[in-house]
């Protein structure tokens, strides 16, 4: 019992030794990020100190007209939630920036999702960083250094980054779907940036007989003849699926996954009908899929 009260006690100092270390770790890290913000902060302040060194330079690529300053803005951008550019923005060119340095957060630091880096001026402007929980803000606001670690703290404006510098992720539509929050700002897709992706069902192809022409996706039949579609579909581990194909006549026919073909007979009273056949398949999770190149064609029947 004693051994056993030993190994037990010698645990339990160990776990108390980790805990602290762990804590004391987060602290050097958030410290360590701090500076290295900090540091790329006073770059940022001493170029506009100097920023008649990047007039000559913006003058070359069209800024400056109309009496504006050559130079929109010197700033600290972030192009993911780990890595982040000093730069000077050129007035007639804001996305072909002078990029002055690339630097990166320490290990397992990160930098608060929404925020996107900091502008040096006098409107407040600031980042948010996290490691374990612990957070820290830096915030430029009158051009003076704030510091603060209330995690509802305002941040103010901040630079146009890519969707990846905000924190988020670009979501594949035809592929994937968009959940939690949205962000409309970026400059690489600001219609699918997104908290996080998860994958959607996808209409691979829908094939016919009597064969559709490749380039127009149309199939001619006469009124009173039928069509058989075969449908390949690629749901993932969100199975089973349901299969829904639209006739585009006003009917149609549900299915599942495994269900590879449909027949529908098609009627004309017109000297010419069009019908847009289309393919939605809805998974498990109740996701579905987006309407594709792949996922329609049109049915032409003449009497």
């Amino acid at each position: 019992m004693r051994v056993l009260r030993t190994f037990l006690s010698s645990l339990i100092l160990l776990g108390l030794a980790a805990g602290i270390v762990g804590l004391i770790a987060r602290e050097v890290l958030l410290v360590m990020a701090v500076g290295v913000v900090r540091e790329a902060v006073s770059e940022i302040r001493n170029q506009s100190v100097q920023q008649g060194n990047f007039v000559q330079e913006c003058l070359s690529r069209g800024g400056g007209s109309d009496g504006e300053s050559p130079v929109s803005a010197i700033q600290l951008r972030f192009t993911s939630d780990t890595e982040f550019v000093t730069e000077v923005v050129c007035s007639q060119t804001q996305f072909e920036s002078l990029i002055t340095s690339t630097r990166e957060l320490p290990w397992m630091v990160r930098k608060v999702p929404g925020t996107s880096g900091i502008i040096w001026s006098d409107a407040r402007s600031g980042i948010e960083l996290e490691v374990f929980g612990r957070h820290r803000a830096v915030i430029i606001e009158n051009r003076t250094v704030e510091y603060s670690s209330d995690e509802n703290v305002d941040l103010g404006i901040g630079p146009v980054t890519t969707c990846e510098g905000y924190g988020f992720t670009c979501c594949a539509l035809d592929s994937q779907v968009g959940l939690d929050s949205q962000w409309n700002q970026a400059t690489n897709c600001p219609r699918s940036c997104y908290s996080r992706c998860v994958s959607r069902p996808v209409v691979l192809s829908v094939a016919t007989d009597p064969y559709y022409e490749l380039e127009t996706r149309r199939v001619a039949i006469s009124s009173g003849q039928s069509v058989v579609f075969t449908v390949l579909v690629e749901v993932g581990q969100a199975s089973p699926a349901q299969v829904h194909l639209d006739f585009g006549d006003g009917q149609s026919e549900t299915g599942n996954e495994n269900t590879e073909t449909y027949t529908h007979t098609y009627t004309c009273s017109q000297p010419s009908c069009e019908y847009r056949a289309k393919v939605l398949i809805t998974d498990s999770k109740g996701i579905t899929s987006t309407e594709t190149l792949s996922s329609s064609l049109t049915v032409v029947v003449t009497p």
